[in-house]
């Protein structure tokens, strides 16, 4: 939420005893609600003004052009017939609400505004003009890495460069069939269709600011059907490597620069797998041994900002020339 506040001051003071009262309105699309408080009227008795307003404050709150909410707050003093002076204030606070629109939800930032490092990446998928995100930090960005049991997916971390990967075990009976090898490779390293396509400029980017975000390029990579130079031995064209590249620069005041993300692609790399027949590999009988073949993923945050320059301002001028009567009195 963003408040903005306009004061306005007549400078007269006085030892008042005050109370407030509020007034209301909220309004929707479907209905209006006034809500109106008596407030005490003003008297005057034994030199005393009773009830009297000092202070108005009024409240807008506005959502997407549009005035949801106002109220007024007022300040009520007692004032005496003596005094010679009276402080009268009024403002005007007007805030801000977010957008209404569907696909939006509360989230950690990363950073304000520029990244912190170590805070995850974020990242989402652009939907009507909303960038949706995951529902958790973890699923913004990833890679992919390889545990005790099986290939998993981490979470991107802003400054974190990764070098990782998963391993694909196949025996001789796999390599007849190279176009599932092919598909099984993609499916444990490659980014996910349903996955992000935007990246966010700022820790604490806007969902409905797309200014604040950059595309995801090359986020998707061709599944290579080609299988003209396949073997018993070999499958071609099977994916082994995914390069996520994420460019950075610092921006800002020299004393305390942000750092943003500026662009963020993908690349990838293809390989011929060959089965090698070695000592017991390939025999009769052994087509169910298996050969580790290692599929790549990793991460790396670039620099891409100019070395800054700090100007420093000229010393100004001194005038050369003095009146004649500069040192007057004195010669």
């Amino acid at each position: 939420t963003h408040t903005h506040t306009h004061t306005t001051t007549t400078t007269t003071t006085t030892t008042t005893t005050t109370t407030t009262a509020t007034t209301s309105t909220t309004s929707s699309d479907t209905n209006t609600t006034d809500a109106e408080f008596s407030l005490p009227s003003p008297t005057f008795a034994n030199g005393v003004c009773y009830n009297a307003v000092q202070q108005v404050s009024y409240w807008l709150v506005q959502q997407e052009g549009r005035i949801v909410q106002a109220y007024a707050v007022l300040a009520l003093a007692n004032i005496t017939a003596a005094s010679s002076s009276l402080l009268l204030q009024s403002s005007v606070v007007v805030s801000s609400l977010p957008p209404s629109v569907g696909g939006l939800n509360t989230y950690p930032r990363s950073g304000s505004p520029g990244y912190l490092t170590g805070k995850p990446v974020l990242a989402g998928r652009l939907s009507n003009g909303v960038v949706q995100l995951a529902n958790s930090p973890d699923e913004w960005l990833q890679f992919h890495r390889q545990t005790a049991d099986a290939c998993v997916s981490s979470s991107v971390l802003f400054g974190s460069n990764v070098a990782s990967g998963c391993t694909l075990r196949l025996n001789l009976t796999a390599f007849g069939c190279c176009s599932c090898i092919r598909q099984q490779a993609f499916d444990m390293v490659a980014p996910s269709e349903r996955g992000p396509d935007h990246v966010a400029k700022y820790g604490n980017s806007s969902q409905t600011e797309l200014e604040d975000w950059v595309p995801l390029l090359n986020r998707q990579p061709q599944l290579n059907s080609n299988e003209g130079t396949d073997t018993v031995t070999s499958c071609s064209g099977v994916l082994t490597g995914v390069a996520l590249q994420i460019l950075t620069a610092r921006v800002g005041a020299l004393e305390n620069p942000q750092t943003v993300v500026v662009g963020a692609s993908y690349s990838y790399t293809t390989s011929t797998l060959t089965y090698l027949c070695i000592g017991t590999f390939c025999q009769p009988g052994n087509n169910h041994l298996v050969q580790p073949f290692q599929l790549s993923s990793s991460v790396a945050f670039v620099d891409i900002s100019s070395a800054p320059d700090a100007v420093v301002q000229s010393a100004p001028d001194v005038a050369k020339k003095l009146p004649s009567d500069f040192f007057y009195p004195f010669e």
